[in-house]
This record gives structure tokens, sequence and C-alpha cells, in this order.
């Protein structure tokens, strides 16, 4: 029972995709045209972490005209960069980019375990530390969803980064690491006695994502990819110039 609790919190289903997934690297949004640049960041432990960052560009130079800002998405357990897929046209379609990684232990990047945003905030800050050299970028926000929410929140606290910060959007993120453990156990487990979980702190900026993608989430059988065709997740392409 200990291993199956530990598993739900430390290594919860890793969202599996292929790169071609997150669609052109290259595409016109009404007639801005805009790209996507895949990198890979290595975090303070060397681990490589999967990135991709979106930029409003010019239609010529594919280069961006002036500085802009910078929205930094953070995704909740079990997610992956793909979440950001929702947001990224909004932002551009305003003249702000987006950046968007899989925390270490999630989709494509190095990892075996996530950490609720106690090790993910190490992630976070190799990303700040890599926007602060790039000339192209004005400021920088935060939009993070459950365990990405809490993550933003740890960082926002640090001495070293808040200043770069210039604002924040939270989405679900928890209040109390031990109601979702003792949701986590209930749902999952079966009843656990409450001296197992004494140690656990009461608040404590992590994940929601652990109460909002868990244990409210009907339980699912594991598909295999042929039952769960994918769909690109953009149509629109711009072809290369010559």
């Amino acid at each position: 029972m200990t291993d199956i609790f530990a598993g739900l919190i430390c290594r919860p289903p890793r969202k599996q995709y292929k790169i071609d997934e997150l669609g052109p690297t290259r595409y016109l949004l009404h007639d801005q045209m805009c790209i996507r640049r895949d990198l890979e960041l290595k975090n303070r432990k060397k681990m490589k972490i999967a990135c991709s960052h979106y930029l409003p560009v010019d239609s010529d130079t594919f280069e961006v005209e002036a500085p802009v800002p910078c929205v930094v998405y953070l995704h909740g357990n079990s997610g992956s960069r793909m979440d950001a897929d929702d947001l990224v046209d909004f932002y551009l379609e305003h003249k702000i980019s987006v950046f968007s990684l899989d925390f270490s232990g999630c989709g494509l990047s190095e990892g075996e375990y996530v950490t609720l945003g106690h090790r993910e905030k190490e992630d976070l800050h190799m990303v700040l530390d890599y926007l602060a050299d790039l000339k192209c970028i004005s400021h920088i926000g935060l939009y993070g969803r459950s365990m990405g929410a809490a993550t933003a929140l740890l960082v926002a606290a640090d001495d070293k980064y808040y200043h770069r910060i210039r604002g924040m959007v939270l989405d679900s993120c928890y209040t109390s690491v031990r109601q979702v453990l003792q949701e986590l156990a209930k749902k999952y487990v079966g009843k656990v006695a409450p001296q197992a979980l004494q140690h656990a702190p009461q608040h404590a900026p992590a994940a929601s994502a652990l109460a909002t993608e868990h244990a409210h989430a009907p339980a699912q059988t594991p598909q295999t990819p042929a039952q769960t065709p994918q769909t690109p997740r953009r149509s629109r392409w711009c072809p290369s110039r010559p």
C-alpha cells in the first residue's frame, strides 16, 4: 500500500507525446507570423529539460522586431508543455511570447519523479536565467496550474528571483499538503490512519494537481496509443522561404 500511495504522489502517470504533436514550428495567426523554438536546458542536477518558446516575429526575417513580454507556462501534475497550447494563441495575438517546459520527471524531460514544486522550482530558476539573457524579452510573467502554480509561488518568494517576475496567474494551487494526501489515500488506497500523515506539512505552496487531477477524476483504464489517436495541435502551417 505504501508503494502505491507514494507512486500516486511522486510518480503519477507520465504524459507521453511526440514532438510532432506540438505542431509546425512556424505558422500564421491571422496576420501575425509566429514561430516555435524547441530547445533543451539543463537544470542544476544536469537533467535535460524539454522546452518550447513561442514568439511573434516579422514575416520577412522571422526575428522578433522589438523586445516582447514573455509568459512562462508551468503545467500541473501529470501534465506537460502541450498543456500550454490552449493559451499560446491568445498571448501571441497580443505580441506576448510564451515559454513552456516539461518539468523534470514529466513529458520528454529527464528525471523519474515529481516533487510537487520542491524540485520543480529549480527548473523554473533555470528558465528565468535563460530568459534573462535574451535581448528579445522585456518582462516575464508566470502562469502556473496546480503544481505549476505552487512552483511559481516558491520561486516568487526567492530573494534572487522575485524581482524578475512582473506578475503571476495561479490556477488551482493547493493550500494543505495533508488534505491532498488524505483525499488521495481515500480515493485510491483506502482509509489511512491519521498518525500516518502527522508529519505532512499543514500548508505549503506545491500543487493542487493531486486534488484536481487525481482525487476528483474518475479512475480510468490505461489505453494504448492505438486506442487514443492524437490529433496534431496546430493545423496552420507556413512553408519555409527559399
